[in-house]
This record gives C-alpha cells, structure tokens and sequence, in this order.
C-alpha cells in the first residue's frame, strides 16, 4: 500500500505554522494542521501522514502521551519538537527523532524529505547524521 502523502503539523502558534508552511510547500505535501489535543487524535485516528512534526511548546504533557502511542502504532514518522525549556531527558528515550528549539532547519527538511520519499524506500532506516 502507497504511503500518504500528507503531512501531520501540531502547533499550538499560527505564526510558526505559518513558517512551517512556507519551508514545506516545495515537497508537495499536504498539510493537516492540529493546534489541540483533541485536533491531534481525530487526525491521527482518521488519515496515515507519511510524517508527524509535533511541536509541543504549549500543549499539556499528554501530547506526549498521545504521540507516544502514535509512535508505537508505526503509522509514518514522528518527530517531537521540544521548546528550549525542555531537555531531551525530561520526556525520556521514548521518542525516535526529538529536536530541541531553536531548530536547524536542514536537518528537519531532510527528515521531511525521507520520510516523504519513503514509499520507494521501505525498510531504510533514517539517521539525523544521513546527509543523503
């Protein structure tokens, strides 16, 4: 089965989702937008995305929760966006791919990139050191 070519975006703030937005057009995706818990489990529950990029700067902690399970589900690839607040080791090892703010954005495009491709390149694995 081909892989979605949607992308998943939480974001609690328009102004960074307008931003995200522009950096992300030329992939040719399309884009579901959830700014609440509640926006994310009804997408989650009733589209794939090829990608998840949550941004959890403003939400509760049960985002974490919530994208915990997605992650174990194995529906696309997630990536957790944690504010300068935060440290990696506050939410654990529990995540595949987790960036701190302020992002370096080659790295999250290429994210985009593989996972956008993905649907030819079942069962590579991604590295954040690939510079494919």
């Amino acid at each position: 089965m081909e892989r979605s070519n949607s992308l998943l975006y939480a974001c609690k703030y328009r102004g960074n989702r307008i931003a995200f937005e522009k950096a992300v057009l030329r992939f040719g995706l399309r884009i579901v937008y959830a700014s609440s818990v509640e926006d994310l489990r009804e997408a989650m529950r009733n589209e794939e995305f090829c990608l998840t990029i949550a941004d959890i700067s403003g939400f509760e902690r049960e985002i974490l929760d919530e994208l915990k399970e997605y992650e174990n589900s194995r529906k696309g690839g997630l990536l957790i966006v944690l504010p300068e607040s935060y440290t990696k080791q506050e939410i654990g090892d529990s995540f595949s791919h987790v960036m701190t703010k302020p992002l370096k954005v080659p790295e999250v495009l290429r994210l985009i990139r593989y996972y956008s491709e993905r649907n030819t390149r079942d069962g590579e694995n991604f590295s954040m050191d690939d510079k494919s």
